[in-house]
C-alpha cells in the first residue's frame, strides 16, 4: 500500500515537471512564424484595412457592450487564456477584430482615477461627474439629497433615455445589481452611487430617491432589465424566492417593487415576465414577451466559474444578451441595449485573476452572440471599459506556459489593502456598424455618448444639419448652398419642357 502511494506521488511530481513540455506538443501556433508568413500576415491586414468603406447611415440599433475594469492588460490576458483553452496561443476576443478602434480617457471630474458610476455617466451621459455620482453633472455636490431647481438642472439625460424619447425599445443587462453605479447611469439621477436602497440612505434628508425606486417608479418604459440586487427591490425580512430566508437587508419603506413592476404591466393588458432563476428565464418566449425584469440573486450575480446552470440557477450574460435583443429588436424603430461584464471588475478588486478573466470571455461570448443576431449595417455595436484595474501580465513565461498556472514567484505585499484599486490609465474603444470610424485617436470618455447620439440622430443631433441621414435626409444635401439648388431646380425644368 505505501509502495504504491509513493508511486502515485513521484508519478505526480514527474507530472508537474513535464507539464510545460507536454502542453508545447498540443499547441498548433496558428499564427505567423517564417519571415515570409509575417510577409503575408501584413498584406492581408493591410489589403482589410485599405478595402474598409465606413457605414454612414443612420444607425437604426445600438448595443454598447461594457467590460468593468477591463483594461488593456486583462483583455490581452483574455486573449491568451480563449486560445489556451482551445490548444492554441491566443484568439482575438470578438471585439478586438472590429475594425475602428480608441482610446478613452477615464478620468472623473475631480479625480485622476475614477470610480464607475462617473465613468458611467461619462459614457452614458456625455459629461465628466464627480466621484460616486451617477446621472448628475459636476457642478452638484457629491453627497446631497434634494428635489429642487438644482437638483433638476443638474440631471444628466442617458442615451438610453435619448433613443427612448426617439421611440426606441430600451434595455438594461448587467451580471451586478441593476442598481449598481454602471447600470444605474442607464436611468438614475444620483448624488452618491451608494444610495442603492432606502435601507443605504438612513439619516440622508432632502427627498431625493433610491436608485432602485428611481428604476421601478420613472422608467416604466425599459423593457428589459436583468442583472442581480433582489435584496435592493424587496422588503425586509420578505421571504427571498431562491433563497428561502428572511431578507435581513431589504427595504424598509417594506415596498415589493417587482410585485408593482407586475401589477402596472397587468394593469396596462401588456405582455411582461418578472424571473429569478434559470428555469423562469428559459421559458421565456421573446415573441409573446415585450416586458422583462430578471432578479437572478439578492446582491451581484454569480462568477461564471462558479454559475448553477440548472434550472435553479441563474442564465450566463450571453443568453441574458440574446434573449434582450430577441425581445427588442421586434421594434420597428430600433432598441438600445447597455451590457455589462460587470464581475471583472468584482474579481480583480479580490485578487482572482482566474475569475476575472472568465468574466471577461463571458463578456466575449455575450458579443459573439449579439453579432449573429442583428444587421451590421444598421447596428452600432460598441464594446470598451469604464475603467482599468491593478492588473499585470508580469515576467518572462514562455507562450506555452499556462497564463493561469505557472509556478513563478509572488513577493511578499509591501502596502496591504483590503481590495485592489483601479488605475488611470486610457481604456480602449472598439467599435463596428454605421459612423463606428467616429471612434480613432485619443479622446474624452464622454464622446461616446455624443457619437452614438450623432450616429442614431438622438437628442440634439436630430436633426440633418448635424448629423447625416437623420429623419432619411442626407446632409449631403440637405447641407447644399442655395446657389446650387436654384440651379439644379432650374436645369430639372429646362430638361422636363424640353421633352414636351
Amino acid at each position: 500500500m505505501a509502495g504504491g502511494l509513493i508511486f502515485l506521488f513521484l508519478t505526480a511530481v514527474a507530472i508537474s515537471f513535464l507539464g510545460n513540455d507536454l502542453r508545447v506538443a498540443a499547441y498548433d501556433l496558428g499564427e505567423p512564424y517564417t519571415p515570409a508568413e509575417w510577409e503575408k500576415h501584413a498584406e492581408e491586414t493591410l489589403n482589410d484595412i485599405l478595402n474598409r468603406v465606413p457605414v454612414k447611415q443612420r444607425a437604426k440599433n445600438i448595443i454598447l457592450f461594457i467590460g468593468d475594469g477591463m483594461g488593456l492588460p486583462t483583455i490581452a490576458a483574455a486573449r491568451i487564456l480563449k486560445g489556451q483553452l482551445k490548444g492554441k496561443y491566443e484568439i482575438p476576443l470578438a471585439f478586438e477584430k472590429f475594425p475602428y478602434t480608441a482610446l478613452s480617457k477615464t478620468h472623473s471630474a475631480d479625480r485622476q482615477v475614477a470610480d464607475s458610476a462617473s465613468t458611467a455617466t461619462a459614457y452614458l451621459g456625455g459629461v465628466k461627474t464627480n466621484f460616486g455620482m451617477s446621472g448628475m453633472a459636476a457642478p452638484y455636490p457629491f453627497g446631497k439629497c434634494g428635489n429642487d431647481s438644482e437638483y433638476e438642472k443638474n440631471k444628466v439625460d442617458s442615451i438610453l433615455t435619448l433613443a427612448h424619447k426617439a421611440g426606441k425599445s430600451t434595455g438594461i443587462v448587467s451580471t451586478c445589481r441593476l442598481t449598481h453605479a454602471s447600470p444605474s447611469a442607464c436611468y438614475a439621477h444620483t448624488a452618491d452611487r451608494d444610495w442603492e436602497s432606502d435601507a443605504d440612505m438612513v439619516g440622508v434628508k432632502g427627498g431625493c430617491s433610491d436608485i432602485a425606486k428611481q428604476l421601478i417608479d420613472d422608467n416604466k418604459y425599459i423593457q428589459v432589465m436583468m442583472g442581480g440586487g433582489r435584496y435592493k427591490f424587496l422588503p425586509r425580512d420578505y421571504m427571498d424566492p431562491e433563497k428561502k430566508e428572511p431578507i435581513t437587508s431589504g427595504r424598509l419603506d417594506k415596498r415589493n417593487l417587482p410585485e408593482e413592476w407586475e401589477k402596472e404591466k397587468k394593469d396596462k393588458n401588456l405582455k411582461y415576465k418578472y424571473v429569478w432563476n434559470k428555469g423562469q428565464f428559459d421559458a421565456i418566449d421573446p415573441k409573446e414577451t415585450d416586458y422583462v425584469l430578471g432578479l437572478f440573486e439578492p446582491s451581484h450575480m454569480q462568477f461564471d466559474l462558479d454559475r448553477d446552470t440548472s434550472a435553479a440557477g441563474e442564465p450566463s450574460l450571453a443568453e441574458m444578451v440574446e434573449k434582450s435583443i430577441k425581445i427588442l429588436k421586434k421594434n420597428k424603430n430600433g432598441f438600445f441595449l447597455f451590457v455589462e461584464g460587470g464581475k471583472i471588475d468584482s474579481a480583480h478588486h479580490d485578487t482572482l485573476a482566474k475569475k476575472a478573466l472568465y468574466e471577461a470571455l463571458g463578456l466575449d461570448k455575450a458579443v459573439e452572440a449579439a453579432l449573429k443576431l442583428v444587421d451590421l449595417k444598421e447596428t452600432l455595436v460598441i464594446a470598451t471599459a469604464d475603467h482599468s484595474i491593478s492588473f499585470q501580465t508580469l515576467g518572462y513565461g514562455t507562450r506555452n506556459n499556462s497564463i493561469l498556472d505557472a509556478d513563478n514567484y509572488l513577493p511578499q505585499v509591501g502596502v496591504p489593502l483590503n481590495y485592489s484599486s483601479h488605475t488611470g490609465e486610457d481604456v480602449a474603444i472598439y467599435s463596428i456598424g454605421p459612423w463606428a470610424h467616429l471612434f480613432q485617436g485619443s479622446m474624452e470618455q464622454t464622446n461616446i455618448h455624443h457619437f452614438m447620439a450623432y450616429a442614431a440622430c438622438l437628442g440634439n443631433y436630430d436633426y440633418a444639419a448635424k448629423a447625416e441621414n437623420c429623419k432619411g435626409v442626407n446632409a449631403a444635401t440637405s447641407l447644399l448652398p442655395n446657389q446650387v439648388i436654384f440651379w439644379v431646380v432650374l436645369i430639372s425644368l429646362f430638361n422636363f419642357f424640353c421633352h414636351l
